[in-house]
C-alpha cells in the first residue's frame, strides 16, 4: 500500500543526546538524517509522547542536549520550535499533504494518509451526514415556513416598514447576542466549561444606567458613549480573569458576575428608570425615508464588521482553532488564555454597545434588562444550525436573531399572547442543543 522510497539518507538534520525528564524518559540518544522517516513506539506510561512533547517545547526536559542542522536548540516554548521548523501533528489527524509536514500543522484529529490523499477522500457517513444535513436544512425550512404562515395570517408582516421594526427590534439582542457568539467560538461548544456568558444582559442594564445617568449630570454623547463602552470592557474584564486565570467554570463565573453587575444597577439607579434624551439618542432611535429604524442599519454594520474580524482574519481562525481544537492550537503555540480573555473582553463590548442601543430605543436605563438572557442565549446557540458545519458563527447568529424576531412579531401582530414566547424559546435551545451534541457524539 505505502511503496518504499529509494531515497539515500542526507546530513544529520536532528540529534537528541541524553534527554532525560525523571519519571518520563531516561537516556534518549538517536539521530535523525535528512529523507529519514523515525518512528517512536511505546505502551501507555512509556514516555514516548513527553519525549515528543519536549522536542516542541511543550515540555522542558532535565538533562539532555538537543541539535537541530547542527546547531544547539532547547525549546522553553512552541513559538521557539515552530521558530526552527518543527511542527507538532497532534494524533488523530489526516494528514493531507504528508510530504509539506507544515501545511498540516494547525490540522485536528491527524491520522496518516498516503501520498496524495485528499480529506475529500474520506469514507461517508451517511448517518451522520443526512442528520446534520436534516438540522441544518430543517431550521431554514422552519424559517421560511414562518414567513409564510405570519404572512398569509398577520396583516402587513412582509412589508418592508414591518421588516424593519423587526431588523430594529432585535438590533439589542442581536448585538448581545453576537457578542456570546464570540465567547462561543472561542470557548468551545460545551455551554458549561466551555464557552458561556451569562452577564451580557447584566452587562447591557448597567452599561445603560451609566449612559443615562452621565448625561444626567450633564456629560456630552461622546463621554457618556466612551463610559457605557468601558464598563462593558471592565465586566468583560472581569469575566476574563475569573474563568480564564482564576480557573472558575465559565458558567458558574458569568452567573456570579451576573448577580453583581445586577446589584450595581440597581444601586446606581435605585430600581427606578432613569430618562435620558440627547441628539445622539435622537438620531440612533429615527428611521429613514422607508420607515426603516436607524437600529436596523447599526445592526448590519455591526454584523458586518464583527463577521469580516472573526471569520476572515487569521484572529478569527485562531479563535475556532482554541474553541474547537485547543490541542491543537497548544501545541501550534497559540496564546490559548489570552485568546479566550479576549473573546470575553470583546463580549463585554457588546454589553456596552447593547446598552447604548437599549437607551436609545427606550429613551433611558431599563430595570428588566435580566429579561433579555434567555432570548440572548436562544439566538446564540439557535445560530449554530445556519452553518454548515454546526458551529457558532456570526452570520449564523445575525439569521438566528432575524429568527427569533420575525417569530416574536408574529405572535404581536397576531395577538397571540407573549408569554408563549418564552416557552418557544426554550423548546428551540433544548432542540437546538440536543441534536448538535447528537450528531458530535455520533461523528466521534
Amino acid at each position: 500500500m505505502f511503496p518504499k522510497p529509494q531515497v539515500t539518507p542526507g546530513e544529520d538534520i536532528l540529534k537528541v543526546e541524553q534527554l532525560s525528564a525523571p519519571g518520563k524518559y531516561s537516556d534518549i540518544s538517536f539521530t535523525l538524517r535528512r529523507g529519514e522517516v523515525l518512528g517512536l513506539t511505546g505502551l501507555l506510561g512509556s514516555g514516548a509522547k513527553e519525549l515528543v512533547r519536549a522536542l516542541f517545547g511543550l515540555e522542558t526536559p532535565a538533562s539532555g542536549h538537543i541539535e537541530i542542522n547542527g546547531k544547539a536548540a532547547r525549546f522553553t516554548n512552541p513559538t521557539q520550535a515552530a521558530g526552527r521548523e518543527i511542527a507538532l501533528v497532534p494524533e488523530r489527524c489526516w494528514l493531507n499533504r504528508p510530504d509539506h509536514p507544515r501545511d498540516n500543522a494547525m490540522s485536528a484529529e491527524v491520522e496518516f494518509a498516503p501520498s496524495g490523499f485528499s480529506a475529500a477522500e474520506l469514507p461517508p457517513r451517511p448517518a451522520g451526514n443526512i442528520a446534520a444535513a436534516a438540522l441544518r436544512f430543517g431550521s431554514l425550512i422552519a424559517f421560511a415556513a414562518i414567513l409564510i404562515i405570519f404572512s398569509l395570517t398577520a396583516p402587513y408582516f412582509l412589508s418592508i416598514g414591518n421588516i424593519g421594526n423587526v431588523l430594529g427590534q432585535s438590533a439589542i439582542s442581536g448585538v448581545l447576542a453576537i457578542g456570546l457568539t464570540i465567547v462561543l467560538i472561542a470557548g468551545g461548544s460545551n455551554v458549561v466549561t466551555g464557552g458561556i456568558d451569562l452577564s451580557l444582559a447584566a452587562n447591557m442594564g448597567l452599561s445603560a444606567a451609566v449612559y443615562a445617568s452621565l448625561t444626567q449630570f450633564g456629560y456630552g454623547d461622546a463621554t457618556a458613549v466612551a463610559a457605557a463602552i468601558l464598563t462593558g470592557a471592565l465586566i468583560g474584564t472581569v469575566n476574563a480573569i475569573a474563568v480564564v486565570y482564576a480557573g472558575i467554570v465559565p458558567l458558574l463565573a458569568t452567573m456570579a458576575v451576573m448577580n453583581v453587575v445586577a446589584g450595581l444597577e440597581l444601586v446606581l439607579t435605585g430600581n427606578t428608570v432613569l430618562p435620558a434624551s440627547t441628539p445622539f439618542l435622537s438620531a440612533l432611535s429615527a428611521s429613514d425615508a422607508f420607515g426603516i429604524p436607524v437600529l436596523a442599519y447599526v445592526l448590519l454594520v455591526f454584523t458586518a464588521i464583527t463577521t469580516a474580524i472573526v471569520q476572515y482574519t487569521p484572529l478569527g481562525l485562531r479563535l475556532y482553532a482554541v474553541g474547537e481544537f485547543p490541542d491543537a492550537a497548544r501545541a501550534a503555540g497559540l496564546p490559548l488564555r489570552r485568546l479566550l480573555a479576549g473573546a470575553f473582553v470583546a463580549s463585554g463590548v457588546s454589553g456596552g454597545i447593547a446598552g447604548i442601543l437599549s437607551v436609545s430605543y427606550l429613551s433611558g436605563s431599563t430595570t428588566g434588562a435580566g429579561e433579555m438572557l434567555l432570548p440572548v442565549v436562544v439566538t446564540a446557540l439557535l445560530g449554530s444550525v445556519f452553518s454548515r458545519r454546526l458551529v457558532a458563527t456570526v452570520t449564523g447568529t445575525l439569521l438566528s436573531a432575524l429568527l427569533v424576531g420575525f417569530l416574536v412579531n408574529g405572535f404581536q401582530l397576531l395577538n397571540i399572547s407573549s408569554t408563549l414566547v418564552s416557552g418557544v424559546q426554550g423548546v428551540l435551545i433544548l432542540i437546538v442543543v440536543s441534536a448538535t451534541t447528537l450528531l458530535r457524539r455520533q461523528e466521534a
